[in-house]
């Protein structure tokens, strides 16, 4: 039996079906986070608004016209919502959240958090925020031109077109590490859990209050086998790109 499409889950989810939702909140959370992460380059606010951006939705549900435009219509949600928090917070993104986020660790691990945070949105706010965005929901999305044309609102051919230019931002071996942490850093089963507990328990308004449901609850494995190397080659790399043609990665593309 195959799975229940979107449009399915979302009739079942408008007449109070939270398991429908559940299923819907899991299969868009990569997308949702993504479009999250990159306008805030922060992985702990990017968890917070996409908690919010699915609390919103299921409020929501009776205002979406078109059920088949469900990724479009959570990744307008996501933006919305991402730059209403930015405007609150200021252009600068603080670091706190993700760093409360692994306090209980090691210091070694929240210093690997902290160093491949900075790096990926060091390497992602050069490029411009259309560019910028196709870039991470091709990575998180398991590089499907089709679905990021989708949750864009744009053809195919503009999403390559995005990519290729967004490229020319990033030197190859940047880029690596960014992909790399981007596909690793997916949601987990607590984050569902996290939203489907807040609807349970009636208080919707608790993830706007910053701090998520599932707080304190991080995907540290990662790191312990591979965040060391991965930021250390990370490092390596920027070294080498500022002494041997760092102005190509910052040089403007043509205009578009």
């Amino acid at each position: 039996m195959g799975q229940a499409s979107d449009v399915d889950l979302l009739a079942a989810s408008a007449r109070g079906r939270l398991d429908a939702f559940e299923q819907l909140v899991e299969r868009h959370q990569a997308l949702v986070r993504a479009v999250c992460f990159s306008r805030t380059g922060d992985w702990a606010v990017s968890e917070d608004l996409a908690q919010e951006t699915f609390l919103v939705a299921w409020s929501d549900l009776g205002k979406l016209r078109e059920p088949s435009r469900l990724r479009a219509w959570l990744c307008g949600i996501a933006r919305n919502l991402s730059l209403k928090a930015l405007r609150i917070r200021g252009r600068e993104v603080p670091l706190e959240a993700a760093e409360a986020q692994v306090a209980e660790g090691s210091p070694l691990e929240a210093a690997l958090e902290r160093e491949t945070q900075e790096l990926v949105w060091g390497a992602l706010e050069r490029i411009p925020g259309r560019y910028r965005e196709a870039l991470v929901l091709f990575y998180q999305e398991g590089r499907s031109a089709g679905e990021v044309a989708e949750a864009m609102g744009i053809s195919e051919g503009a999403v390559h077109q995005r990519l290729s230019r967004g490229r020319r931002y990033l030197k190859d071996s940047v880029e690596d590490i960014v992909e790399r942490s981007l596909s690793q850093r997916r949601p987990d089963k607590a984050f569902v859990a996290g939203i489907i507990a807040t609807i349970e328990a009636g208080t919707p308004g608790a993830a706007k209050a910053g701090v998520g449901v599932t707080a304190g609850v991080t995907a540290m494995s990662w790191m312990k086998i591979g965040g060391a190397t991965v930021v250390a080659a990370a490092l390596a790399a920027l070294w080498w790109s500022s002494g041997s043609g760092a102005a190509e990665v910052c040089e403007a593309p043509p205009s578009a």
